[in-house]
């Protein structure tokens, strides 16, 4: 069997034909195929039993993708932010199929920033959860921030962040860094 050193695939899937009982030291025949980016690479084991062939499994050993390349935002102690401010709001709406909903609200004073989740927010559970504001509703494009990791997928949360001067956020993201792939959005009124 060869071994590769590196794998650049985002996908990697891998094929097992025989009688599964040999995939725990039984008798039969297996067949491995690794699929990725290049041309398949097979392993076959030598078999002490003829005859049938069962398909055992189809398993998706990883999938990943690169994340956002987003700055992170400072934290902030939320007992320091200004008093005053008007909040931005809008509403969470699912998105990438996933599920989403509640308020959501931006309060942005002299490059201190407070985003809150209601307690009707909520967002289909996802491995790497992050919250981003951006001037776009793609973490990849516009000027995206990340703000930090989801707290929990629902109920009231608060955000305290610094956000760099003369920017203007139009959308509250939730993103699966792991995958890369959208979870949930706002659209938002343009903070100050």
């Amino acid at each position: 069997m060869r071994v590769k050193q590196a794998d650049d695939s985002p996908i990697r899937v891998y094929v097992v034909f025989g009688n599964p009982r040999a995939l725990f030291g039984g008798p039969g025949r297996i067949v491995f195929y690794s699929v990725g980016n290049e041309e398949p690479d097979g392993y076959a084991a030598s078999s002490h039993v003829s005859g049938r062939i069962h398909i055992g499994a189809i398993l998706v050993i990883g999938c990943s993708a690169t994340p956002p390349t987003a700055p992170d935002a400072a934290p902030i102690d939320p007992g320091t932010l200004p008093a005053a401010g008007t909040p931005v709001k809008g509403r969470i709406a699912g998105a990438g199929g996933h599920q989403g909903a509640g308020a959501v609200s931006l309060t942005v004073v002299d490059g201190q920033a407070l985003l809150e989740f209601g307690a009707d927010f909520g967002v289909s559970g996802v491995p790497g959860p992050f919250v981003y504001v951006n001037t776009t509703n793609n973490a990849n494009t516009g000027t995206p921030l990340r703000v930090a990791a989801l707290q929990r997928n629902s109920g009231a949360q608060r955000y305290a962040f610094q956000v760099p001067v003369g920017v203007s956020y139009t959308w509250v993201l939730v993103w699966c860094d792991p995958f890369n792939t959208p979870v949930a959005e706002a659209s938002i009124a343009a903070t100050p």
